[in-house]
């Protein structure tokens, strides 16, 4: 289903393919266990490149922050009328005055970072009408939390502005 821009309906096969193919396209390193949960019959508005991108990144970073190994979650959730993506670690966590910094452009903590990562992954998924947030704590892990539309209220909002939603395969899945 398309509602603007290169937005697509995703339902829970494509989606599901989606986290798949994103977490094969990272090397996870051996110690580095990987958990996929996604709810049954949940439909998401998305432009699937740049949430796969968004995923890529955050698994990266994950990764990143598990030099000894840990646990990586990826779980889709409904949270209200959204949609809920989580990627959480049992890395190393974000010090505290690290994080008001996080989403601003050339801000790393990386030596050959270049502090882009996240800013676009931000401003990608805000422009989707989603949001991104995250929880940290040294020692713990992190969590970061995409929210995007999911199928109902989008909809109902495209309707409203008197938009119509076409259907169309997610033939961007591949």
């Amino acid at each position: 289903m398309r509602c603007r821009g290169n937005q697509t309906m995703v339902g829970s096969p494509a989606r599901a393919k989606l986290a798949h193919q994103t977490v094969k396209s990272v090397k996870i390193p051996e110690g580095v266990e990987v958990h996929l949960d996604a709810e049954e019959g949940l439909d998401m508005i998305l432009d699937a490149t740049k949430i796969h991108r968004a995923l890529d990144n955050l698994i990266r970073n994950a990764v990143e922050a598990m030099p000894q190994g840990g646990r990586l979650k990826i779980l889709a959730r409904r949270g209200g009328d959204d949609a809920v993506i989580q990627v959480r670690d049992t890395g190393i966590g974000i010090p505290d005055e690290e994080i008001p910094n996080l989403f601003k452009p050339f801000h790393t903590t990386k030596a050959k970072g270049m502090g882009l990562g996240l800013a676009y992954r931000k401003r990608a998924v805000e422009a989707q009408g989603g949001s991104i947030a995250m929880e940290s704590k040294v020692g713990e892990g992190t969590t970061f939390m995409i929210t995007l539309p999911a199928k109902a209220s989008v909809i109902e909002s495209e309707q409203s502005r008197g938009r119509r939603c076409t259907s169309e395969p997610a033939s961007d899945l591949r």
